[in-house]
C-alpha cells in the first residue's frame, strides 16, 4: 500500500577538461539510507483500534493516479554525482556515486499489547506483510541506481564534459521515469501489498 513519490538531484556541471589522457580513474558506488517514520494509533479492541487507524490514513495516489488512503507509504529520491575523466577523445563517465533515500511510513498500534492474543497475532501478521511489501518499493528504487550506474559508465563526449553532463541528466530522468514504471507495476501485481499479507487487520 504505496505512492512512491520520485525525486531526483541533477548532477553539476561536469569541468572543463582538456582532451588528453585520463589522469584521474573513478568507479562506481552505491550508497543505500533507509529510515522508518512511525505514525501511531490508539485502541485495545477491534472496532477501536480500526477506527482509529482509518483515521489516520495516508493519502496518495495509487498506480493509476486516483486518489486513495493507503496504510503505509515508501518516499524516495536518488543524489548522484558522474565522475568525468579526461580520455583521447573527450570526456568521460569513469562511475557514478550515488545515494539512494527510502522513507518507510507506516503505522504503529500503540495499544497492541492490552489486546486479546488472537487480534495481536493478525496485526503481526498484517504489519510484516506492510512492511515486506514497502521494502520491496526500497528494493526497486536501489535497483533504479543500478540502471542509472549502467546507463552512464562509460559514456564519451568529444566535446565537453559539460555536454556530456547535459546528456547524462537526460539519461538519468528517462531511468526514473522507468523506475517509475516498475514501482507502479509492482503495487498491480501485489495489489498494493494484499498478495503479501498487508490484508486490513480490524
Amino acid at each position: 500500500m504505496t505512492f512512491t513519490d520520485s525525486e531526483w538531484s541533477r548532477a553539476l556541471d561536469g569541468p572543463q577538461l582538456p582532451a588528453t589522457i585520463a589522469v584521474t580513474r573513478c568507479s562506481s558506488h552505491v550508497t543505500l539510507n533507509e529510515q522508518v517514520k512511525p505514525y501511531s494509533f490508539f485502541g485495545a479492541r477491534a472496532d477501536d483500534a480500526g477506527q482509529s487507524l482509518r483515521q489516520r490514513l495516508l493519502v496518495t495516489t495509487d498506480f493509476d493516479g486516483r486518489p486513495r488512503r493507503f496504510t503505509g507509504q515508501t518516499d524516495w529520491h536518488i543524489e548522484w554525482r558522474a565522475c568525468y575523466e579526461a580520455v583521447r577523445n573527450g570526456c568521460r563517465i569513469g562511475g557514478i556515486v550515488s545515494t539512494v533515500h527510502v522513507a518507510y511510513t507506516l503505522p504503529r498500534w500503540a495499544d497492541r499489547d492490552s489486546a486479546p492474543t488472537a487480534l495481536r497475532d493478525r496485526w503481526d501478521r498484517y504489519i510484516g506483510g506492510l512492511t515486506n511489501h514497502e521494502k520491496g518499493h526500497g528494493a526497486i528504487a536501489l535497483k533504479v541506481a543500478g540502471l542509472i550506474d549502467t546507463d552512464l559508465v562509460g559514456l564519451v563526449d568529444g566535446d565537453s564534459c559539460a555536454s556530456l553532463n547535459a546528456r547524462a541528466q537526460s539519461m538519468v530522468e528517462q531511468a526514473m521515469q522507468r523506475g517509475e514504471q516498475m514501482q507502479r507495476e509492482y503495487d498491480r501485481m501485489t495489489s498494493h501489498g494484499s498478495a503479501q499479507g498487508a490484508v486490513f487487520p480490524f
